[in-house]
């Protein structure tokens, strides 16, 4: 696995490549994965949105951005809808990297980690919630359209807490409540 700084669709990226194919994840915004590519294809999997917005009452617009996202239930502008428009920190770990913004302005601070597996990408989502409201992860991947149903299925699948997901597509369902004060 190699993994190198790109800039990718106008953001700041890593690029992670295997034999897999690649998956770039962004840094300056996010953290989403923003392509996501087969061995020897030069087709995003992923669906790339730039120009792609949601009105806000009394707030700038929502950037869509594309790729694949990590959000929160319920689904309502002041926690779905928070920008994810701030630089993240970026950690090298084995295989792979981690991805985390600082806390939006719902108070959650939103992590993806991207590492290589034996037949392509793990993909762990993480979410901390620092705000006054219990919230349930979820994410969300806006796909192109693709040649075989395999590579592009959307479809959820539930995941047992703890678990790891090897598919971009899957959907967490732990509740996560606000940390306590203390913590």
């Amino acid at each position: 696995m190699t993994l190198e700084v790109v800039a990718f669709a106008g953001h700041g990226c890593v690029r992670l490549a295997s034999g897999a194919g690649a998956a770039i994840v962004s840094t300056s915004v996010g953290p989403r994965i923003i392509g996501l590519f087969r061995s020897g294809d030069e087709d995003n999997v992923l669906a790339v949105l730039p120009d792609a917005t949601i009105d806000r009452a009394g707030e700038p617009p929502y950037r869509l951005l594309g790729g694949h996202r990590l959000w929160a239930a319920p689904e309502v502008p002041g926690i779905t809808y928070q920008p994810d428009d701030r630089p993240c920190a970026v950690t090298e770990v084995d295989d792979g990297v981690r991805v985390e913004a600082p806390a939006d302005g719902a108070g959650l601070i939103k992590s993806i980690e991207v590492c290589s597996s034996d037949d392509g990408w793990t993909v762990d989502h993480s979410v901390r919630n620092v705000s006054g409201t219990t919230v349930t992860p979820r994410s969300m991947g806006a796909s192109r359209s693709c040649r075989s149903a395999d590579a592009c299925s959307s479809r959820r699948r539930r995941t047992p807490p703890g678990r790891r997901q090897t598919a971009p597509w899957c959907c967490g369902r732990t509740r996560i409540p606000p940390t306590p004060a203390s913590a």
